[in-house]
């Protein structure tokens, strides 16, 4: 017999007796920050919030409550909107008013119709105060919270308010059971779940449209795939299918220009009990092969911070940025005086494009090698000690890079100008190529979520216009000094330090659109140095 969740019709008590479900609109409270109006109505028994930024702030509605949370649950509401792209917090507060318990929703595009949300226990988690941490198991406040992304005038609609006991699973779930692919004559899909590399999964040679399918032996819930092509028989264009049944197929995700090798899979909060690889391959690819699929957990991708941390933990430190290893790092801000659009320059060399913006990282490629900040002494100083124009300097034997950023231009309207200037101290002429690499990474790094969220940056398209770097349309990076190459690539095609600068090659495609929102690219400088000689590259 299948046990359904046990929808909790709560009714609050209040004052006098009286009481309401948590659905009530007329028991919320507007607390707006200061200079953004608030305004919250009922709107045939929906909660409606009109506000109005005039910068940055927020905007709260608010609903006392006495409610003890089960030991599992989650929240499930209605949402629908009219305003530009902006943050949602769902809050929880406890009985001190201290200490708060959050989900976050980043840059959300409303949806125009109805559209239904949930919120399990795992996805609530400690934000502030002197509790330090924790679970939480009774509530003394709800809040709704429209924070500033782009900010301006809008209406949101929450409705359907409900709280849902979820049943206590024990143990751990069953491993993933492989059903055969469609070809009867091909291996069976259990080699490439095996844990061993050294054995395959292979299409057949005359299967025009392979498939890979997994039974995972019950619903269950994952954060994505990790697939391990065998190296020259691998598909550019694939998609992922889910099933409840084994029959009735839906997309998950489909990839495109894949490059082989590794794909991490960007599956945040699935549940299903089948999984389908559908591929594509062109004419004259070998038969496809499979070593190994990775069914990662739910954490593994519980925001776009934790994905690409998850990914960087298994790649040789260096090729990605510090913070991404969850290390301390540190930045100073770059700018004019008055603008609120500075940008920050890392303690490693990486300069920030503006808040929340990509970033351009340093590499040097030197005797068949790349160097990053890995590989180098890396300090930091201010022109003179004391002026307001910082740098950072690099140094690997008789080579040093200096770095140096500085603002122009009058407020709201400036740029950031930077120089790298790489010197042969050494007594051998040497030549030595400079790149630097633009990526979705902030300087900010993942470990900052309050005011401007650190850690990725979205770059969905990227295309080189005569020196200028457009990056989702607009200009990113105007190269003053002639770059010997560039070349730009997705995701799915590959990260630009990873798979190509680490190989000491460049991406050939000069314009790319990325859908996950992750494109790099890197522009290249070849300088040949004799001794004590140096040269220098600027870009805006």
């Amino acid at each position: 017999m299948r046990t359904l969740p046990l929808v909790l019709m709560l009714l609050l008590s209040g004052c006098g007796g009286d009481s309401g479900s948590l659905d009530d609109p007329g028991a919320w409270r507007a607390h707006p920050a200061d200079g953004v109006a608030l305004e919250l109505g009922d709107d045939g028994g929906a909660l409606r919030l009109d506000f109005a930024f005039s910068g940055g702030g927020y905007a709260i509605a608010r609903r006392e409550v006495d409610l003890n949370l089960p030991r599992n649950y989650m929240f499930r509401f209605r949402l629908r909107g009219e305003a530009p792209p902006n943050h949602l917090e769902f809050k929880l507060v406890d009985q001190s008013g201290e200490n708060v318990w959050w989900k976050v929703y980043r840059d959300v595009e409303w949806p125009a119709g109805w559209r239904t949300v949930t919120i399990r226990k795992r996805q609530i988690g400690f934000a502030w105060g002197p509790a330090g941490g924790g679970e939480l198991d009774r509530v003394a406040a709800i809040e709704f919270a429209v924070t500033a992304g782009t900010g301006g005038t809008g209406s949101v609609w929450i409705d359907d308010l409900e709280l849902v006991a979820l049943p206590v699973v024990a143990g751990p779930p069953p491993e993933p059971v492989a059903s055969v692919s469609s070809a009867p004559d091909s291996n069976p899909a259990e080699l490439a779940l095996d844990g061993n590399p050294a054995t395959w999964w292979t299409a057949r040679d005359q299967d025009s449209e392979p498939h890979l399918q997994l039974d995972l032996g019950r619903l269950r819930e994952f954060g994505g795939l990790t697939i391990d092509w065998v190296e020259g028989r691998h598909t550019s264009d694939y998609v992922v299918e889910s099933s409840a049944d084994g029959r009735a197929w839906d997309n998950l995700l489909a990839v495109t220009g894949g490059n082989g090798g590794r794909d991490d899979l960007y599956l945040p909060e699935t549940e299903t009990q089948w999984l389908r690889l559908r591929m594509m391959p062109g004419e004259g690819t070998p038969p496809l092969a499979i070593a190994e699929i990775i069914i990662r957990p739910l954490e593994w991708s519980a925001t776009r911070e934790c994905f690409f941390m998850n990914i960087a933990a298994d790649q040789p430190r260096g090729l990605y940025p510090r913070g991404f290893l969850d290390e301390a790092t540190a930045w100073t801000v770059v700018g004019v005086d008055g603008d609120s659009r500075e940008g920050l320059l890392g303690a490693d060399g990486a300069l920030e494009a503006g808040p929340g913006g990509f970033s351009l990282e340093p590499f040097l490629w030197a005797d068949g090698q790349l160097l990053t900040w890995n590989d180098v002494t890396a300090s930091q100083y201010l022109v003179n000690e004391d002026l307001p124009l910082p740098g950072v300097t690099w140094e690997n034997g008789p080579l040093r890079l200096d770095i140096r950023a500085l603002g122009t231009g009058p407020p709201e309207k400036s740029s950031m100008l930077a120089r790298y200037l790489v010197e042969n101290r050494g007594s051998v002429a040497d030549t030595v190529t400079l790149y630097l690499a633009l990526r979705p990474f902030q300087v900010n790094p993942p470990v900052q979520f309050l005011n401007v969220r650190g850690g990725t940056a979205p770059v969905a398209g990227i295309a080189l216009n005569g020196r200028t770097i457009l990056v989702d349309g607009r200009p990113g990076v105007v190269l003053l000094t002639e770059p010997d190459g560039f070349g730009a690539t997705t995701f799915a095609g590959g990260d630009v330090v990873v798979d190509f600068l680490s190989r000491g090659r460049v991406p050939t495609a000069q314009t790319v659109n990325d859908p996950f929102a992750a494109a790099s690219a890197v522009a290249a400088f070849r300088m040949a140095l004799n001794p004590g000689a140096g040269a220098g590259v600027e870009v805006v």
